[in-house]
């Protein structure tokens, strides 16, 4: 989508100062928050790169016990240590924040919300 916009904007009206995003969103604000102002072209690329290399993993799989033991044992339906191991590595070269960027979580086991706006930011 960015890359989108970056072909139908000026430059000027893609710099932005700020981003935000929850769940898949906040990786995207994360990667292009990595990217200083004006950078916008290599954030957008970045963020393809991760988005494609999420279709050539397998980022959970079922457990032992199958869905039955997702719902009365584990904290979901799926185990997904892979998914955890994945973005691990594939964010592994993101660095401080080059601008401001609120990444947002929900746990979805008690609906409690955790912004990340002041752990994001300490260098900015």
């Amino acid at each position: 989508m960015l890359q989108g916009l970056l072909q139908q904007l000026d430059k000027s009206e893609t710099a932005y100062s700020a981003v935000s995003g929850v769940s898949g969103g906040g990786v995207n604000a994360a990667i292009l928050g990595s990217y200083a102002v004006g950078n916008e072209s290599a954030a957008a690329d970045r963020m393809v790169q991760f988005w494609q290399n999420t279709t050539k993993q397998k980022l959970y799989k079922d457990w032992l016990g199958g869905w039955i033991q997702g719902l009365t044992v584990e904290p979901g339906l799926y185990n997904n240590k892979l998914l955890g191991s994945f973005l691990e590595t594939e964010l592994a070269d993101i660095g401080e924040m080059q601008r401001f960027t609120d990444v947002g979580l929900t746990n979805v086991l008690t609906g409690a919300f955790v912004d990340n706006t002041e752990t994001l930011n300490t260098n900015l």
